[in-house]
């Protein structure tokens, strides 16, 4: 439930009926799930060791090294054997999904085609922007000397950084955000997607290039834009 919660409130102050809808949502999803789950032991789902290992593969491969992702392991406090168990569930719960969507859909390939060709303008994907982020929190209830040492902070990281220092680094040494374990990469995002502040400050930035020091109610900022995705259109099958 905790996860959907902190993400919307990066983004906004949530307003108390704007909370109590979110917390409906992720108990609804946690229901899903575990129904999911149930069905899948129901009817005897299998999932082979193999997949359950290729799963975990794939997970590690998010991190830089081996060490990183022990260190994310380790912060986390599971082991191993509840990560499997919990790749374990998932694919279970994917699997009654997919079985479950197959059975009740049926779509021949003439039907997606004219599908698309009636509804194309639904299927224009928007841009993309790739983004790194460098936060320097500073508590909502601190005072003007924490806020004057965090924009001093993030000043001196700006000039590091334009001296050739890597962005990367800096990240996963400085920055208060989760994104510091991938180096500050936030994945491609899309245009209007991030904050308001953040949006501004990159509407300027080419690619390779990072902004100036942005002030939000959560801190600092550095953002660096690696790689804008043009608007396309995404064809079915592609």
């Amino acid at each position: 439930m905790n996860t959907i919660v902190p993400l919307t409130s990066y983004h906004q102050s949530l307003k108390p009926e704007k909370l109590t809808e979110l917390r409906g949502r992720a108990l609804d999803g946690l229901i899903d799930e575990e129904l999911r789950y149930q069905e899948a032991v129901r009817t005897n789902v299998r999932v082979a060791g193999a997949e359950i290992e290729q799963a975990l593969a794939r997970a590690r491969k998010g991190y830089r090294d081996e060490q990183e992702f022990e260190k994310a392991r380790r912060a986390s406090g599971a082991t191993l054997p509840e990560i499997r168990a919990s790749i374990l569930r998932a694919l279970m719960m994917q699997r009654v999904s997919e079985e479950s969507v197959g059975a009740k859909c049926r779509v021949t390939e003439a039907d997606a085609a004219a599908f698309y060709r009636e509804n194309t303008p639904r299927f224009l994907l928007p841009e993309q922007l790739r983004v790194s982020l460098i936060t320097i929190g500073v508590d909502r209830s601190a005072g003007p000397p924490e806020w004057k040492r965090a924009r001093q902070k993030a000043r001196d990281l700006a000039r590091r950084i334009a001296a050739g220092a890597s962005f990367d680094a800096i990240a996963r040494e400085h920055s208060s955000d989760e994104s510091r374990l991938k180096g500050g990469d936030l994945g491609f995002v899309h245009r209007g997607q991030l904050i308001e502040e953040f949006e501004r400050a990159l509407k300027d930035v080419t690619p390779g290039h990072v902004t100036p020091v942005v002030q939000t109610i959560f801190g600092f900022h550095l953002l660096r834009l690696a790689e804008i995705r043009r608007t396309a259109s995404a064809a079915p099958g592609k």
